[in-house]
């Protein structure tokens, strides 16, 4: 499954601008983490984590994410994802988009909200990412894209390969 990611744009494209949120993909975690847990299609799970790894939550462990958000598919994960920050006696914002347009994760990015999305392959394959940053080559708008299985960014266009049907924009 490939979900239409893409390693790097094509060389002979020139990239006019690019923009990315201040991570450290090293820091954040990926499915083969959670190996031997009893997990299957955990990309929520692993998503969850991850945003709050991104919010600055220190100690983000399997235990407390896990009472909230178990294997998947997880269609709805921002009112669990809420409980366990809430927990924390912290509240955050989330703005929900079913079918999201690019420009809505591009602002998203512009203003420094960190954006999950839900992408849909097939009728049995979905899978959540986070949106950390975007590029503009030639005109076209790619997003970049943590897939939650390396430490390494993907670009994304936009329904190009799967169905974007929901975004999460968190910030606090």
């Amino acid at each position: 499954m490939s979900y239409g990611f893409i390693k790097k744009l094509d060389k002979v494209d020139k990239v006019d601008k690019e923009v990315m949120l201040g991570v450290d993909l090293a820091s954040l975690s990926i499915t083969s983490d959670f190996e031997g847990t009893g997990l299957n299609n955990h990309c929520a799970f692993t998503t969850a984590t991850n945003i709050m790894k991104m919010m600055g939550f220190d100690q983000v462990t399997f235990d407390e994410v896990y009472r909230h958000i178990k294997s998947g598919p997880v269609l709805f994960m921002e009112p669990r994802l809420k409980k366990i920050i809430k927990n924390r006696k912290t509240s955050v914002n989330i703005k929900r988009k079913y079918f999201p347009k690019t420009m809505d994760m591009v602002r998203s990015i512009d203003q420094g909200h960190i954006t999950a999305m839900l992408l849909v392959e097939s009728v049995k394959s979905a899978h959540w990412v986070i949106v950390t940053g975007y590029a503009i080559s030639v005109g076209e708008i790619y997003l970049k894209v943590f897939t939650n299985w390396y430490h390494e960014l993907r670009y994304y266009k936009v329904n190009s390969g799967s169905k974007a049907v929901m975004s999460l924009e968190f910030f606090i």
